[in-house]
């Protein structure tokens, strides 16, 4: 249990993919993945070393973890997992230019996180911000990109609407950063 709850500081304090981080998620992992089960827990340590391997720049190796979440998501037909996993693949396929997949995993980000609103439930917490908003800050980014600037506008709105409805000054911090 400290070491879930200090796990997410290391990140604050040592910076994405420092040793600390690392070795703080290696071990929630040891701990929490000894079954090979994953539940919602392994699910959010899991999407940790996700952000630590992205601050380390190994996106692929991310990537294939965030898969692995989502495959396990659908398997225990656990919309939080999914969520999660959602929300871990957006940095690489971001960094890797994947825009027409990235346009499908927003959309369906978006659709999990209006479900979660409608149904009452908590939205998925990663590193102790909501990862669901904070992932979908790369939307008007990829949209400026893209070249689609009145659209870029309009997510722009919607996610700066999303992270002040969260109420979670962490989750605004996080979106503001990524924008």
């Amino acid at each position: 249990d400290l070491l879930a709850e200090i796990a997410p500081h290391t990140l604050l304090l040592y910076g994405h993919g420092s040793p600390e981080a690392m070795a703080a998620y290696s071990g929630l992992m040891v701990m929490g993945c000894e079954d090979g089960s994953l539940d919602d827990q392994a699910a959010r340590v899991l999407a940790g070393i996700c952000v630590n391997l992205y601050g380390r720049q190994h996106f692929e190796s991310g990537l294939k973890i965030a898969r692995r979440i989502f495959k396990a998501g659908i398997r225990n037909d656990s919309s939080f997992q999914c969520e999660v996993a959602l929300a871990s693949m957006v940095q690489p396929l971001f960094f890797s230019g994947e825009f027409d997949a990235l346009s499908r995993c927003f959309q369906r980000i978006l659709k999990g996180y209006e479900k979660c609103k409608k149904s009452r439930k908590p939205h998925p917490t990663v590193n102790a911000v909501v990862y669901s908003v904070v992932a979908l800050a790369y939307w008007p980014p990829m949209l400026l990109i893209t070249g689609q600037i009145a659209e870029a506008k309009s997510k722009l709105e919607l996610v700066m609407s999303l992270a002040e409805e969260t109420g979670h000054p962490p989750t605004l911090c996080s979106v503001l950063c990524t924008l």
